[in-house]
């Protein structure tokens, strides 16, 4: 019975379908075909990612100052070491490299005085610091910046410089390069002071460098070590060097006529003996940096018969604790003339604290000394002490800062420096 009902339903209904598969016609060659036909898929446009631009191994950022008389860093803003330039670039460093296609960039730092230097100017407004910078990104590996704040006669751009990224650890510059000599941003407070000809002392014949201090010629910037821990970087350039044309201001006229002039640059060499520099730079654990610096140049006319040079030489440092910062520099000169030499030499100290929402302020300790020919006592010798307190909500930074030159030495005009200030980054 129980096959009789399993032959019923189940085994005639297996055999129904194997007749169905057995007499299921097969299809035609030209309609398998149709079947087995791939239908095209409408093509959709791809997105396409423009390619991410490589990047150059920068240096671990030096301490960042924020001086009473330079609110902005500018490294930021220029193409240099060790700032930029300082180059610092950085310092015034090098310059960072943009992606292709990216438009004009615009950078201005100007700054607003009202100062009284008693003896010379009660009170009066005035402009210290100017820069008007363009930059330019034609490829991830090209940069060209210009200062357009041109002075002088010839209306010559006080700093330009092409940068060449060739590897991500060499980087290239040619132009009116920024010196990586100190920590400048771009100028130097060598004698406790931004060391700018406006505020030199009357009766000075020259400064201790020039107020920004830029040559024309060569750089080149390796990463040697680039890590959280440590980074080192080192520079090497030629340049122009600095010229003659000084007055000499020893009075019993030893050394010759010839003089050297340190408050400018030559745009054209007075000779083929080109002056080298170099600096090494060190950062540890992002908080420390150590920088020596040097540089060596005939500045003698080549028709004056025994080539007379100066050789400089330099170490800073920069430590930052929280919201602590301290800075220090000290360079040395030595200058031949015809028959004899003289020593050159200026340093610096400054202790800054910020504090206050979002560390917007900032009270602010600075000293120094300088003096331009040892043999001599001068006017220009320098011994500055002084004090700042600065606010920055944002672009803007204002600031109070008073300042007195210790060295009496010599009758001078005036000794005291007091401004309020305003200066703005766009």
């Amino acid at each position: 019975m129980m096959l009789l009902m399993w032959w019923w339903f189940g085994g005639s209904t297996f055999a129904q379908v194997e007749r169905v598969q057995r007499y299921r016609p097969v299809p035609q060659p030209t309609q398998r075909a149709q079947q087995l036909q791939v239908r095209p898929v409408p093509a959709q446009a791809r997105p396409v990612y423009a390619p991410r631009p490589s990047q150059p191994l920068t240096t671990a950022p030096a301490i960042p100052p924020q001086t009473s008389a330079q609110p902005v860093n500018l490294s930021s803003l220029n193409a240099s070491p060790p700032v930029p330039v300082a180059t610092t670039s950085a310092s015034r460093g090098g310059p960072p490299i943009h992606g292709a296609g990216v438009p004009p960039i615009w950078k201005a730092y100007f700054d607003f005085w009202l100062y009284s230097r008693p003896g010379i100017n009660l009170l009066t407004f005035d402009n210290i610091h100017g820069m008007l910078l363009f930059e330019i990104v034609p490829t991830p590996q090209l940069q060209f910046n210009v200062d357009l704040g041109m002075t002088g006669a010839g209306a010559t751009p006080r700093f330009y410089e092409l940068a060449y990224q060739a590897t991500p650890r060499l980087q290239i510059r040619v132009g009116r390069i920024l010196i990586p000599f100190d920590d400048m941003i771009p100028h130097n407070i060598f004698g406790g002071r931004i060391n700018v000809s406006k505020l030199s002392p009357p009766g000075s014949t020259d400064q201790f460098l020039p107020d920004i201090w830029s040559e024309l010629g060569v750089a080149l910037k390796y990463q040697l070590v680039d890590s959280m821990a440590f980074s080192m970087a080192a520079h090497a350039y030629v340049v122009n060097g600095f010229g003659d044309g000084g007055t000499n201001p020893e009075p019993s006229g030893s050394g010759g006529t010839d003089y050297p002039v340190f408050s400018t640059t030559q745009t054209t060499d007075n000779n083929v003996d080109k002056a080298l520099g170099g600096r090494v730079q060190m950062t540890f654990a992002r908080r420390l940096s150590i920088g020596g610096s040097v540089y060596s140049g005939q500045w003698s006319d080549a028709d004056s018969g025994t080539p007379r040079r100066v050789l400089m030489y330099g170490g800073d440092g920069q430590l930052r604790l929280g919201a602590l910062e301290i800075r220090a520099g000290w360079a040395g000169m030595t200058v031949g003339l015809t028959d004899t030499s003289f020593l050159r030499g200026g340093m610096y100290g400054e202790l800054g604290l910020k504090f206050g929402y979002a560390q917007r302020w900032k009270i602010l300790g600075r000293g120094g000394l300088v003096q331009l020919d040892n043999r001599v006592i001068a006017v220009s010798d320098q011994t500055i002490v002084g004090g700042a307190l600065l606010y920055r909500p944002g672009m803007v930074q204002l600031s109070g800062e008073c300042s007195v030159d210790l060295n009496r030495s010599v009758a001078k005009s005036n000794t005291l420096f007091a401004a309020l200030r305003v200066a703005v980054e766009l």
